[in-house]
């Protein structure tokens, strides 16, 4: 699990214990969402909207308040990102720096209560990808 808020943590070691459809059940989310029941190996952190990584080999590193990894093997690095829109989260997943490179995921989360927005125009534009 990448903890999102600045600055970032992770990765987190994690055990998948069940699925939790509150995910989908939340209005204004993506039905396809699926949530996870998690249990964090080495610390008592409680679960939150988080980007969880399955399956990957490379090494995460700390770039300034980031963190970074090649996910894909194709030798670019990918970034992690996370903001607020009036109600909800937006994750993204972008090649090189964030803002500044390629989007290559995006997800929406509703919260279901106000928060401060924090989002930039761009990001409030990318549409949702698997």
């Amino acid at each position: 699990m990448l903890r999102l808020a600045s600055p970032q943590a992770g990765p987190e070691e994690a055990i998948v214990i069940g699925t939790d459809d509150t995910c989908s059940d939340s209005a204004g989310s993506d039905a396809n969402l699926t949530g996870y029941q998690i249990h964090f190996e080495k610390s008592d952190s409680v679960a939150a909207p988080a980007i969880g990584i399955i399956g990957v080999s490379g090494a995460f590193r700390k770039k300034g308040d980031l963190l970074a990894a090649d996910l894909d093997g194709d030798g670019k690095e990918e970034y992690f990102r996370s903001c607020t829109s009036a109600e909800g989260v937006h994750f993204s997943i972008w090649s090189e720096q964030p803002l500044l490179g390629t989007a290559r995921w995006t997800q929406y989360y509703y919260l279901g209560y106000d928060v401060e927005p924090t989002c930039t125009p761009k990001e409030m534009e990318l549409k949702e990808t698997e």
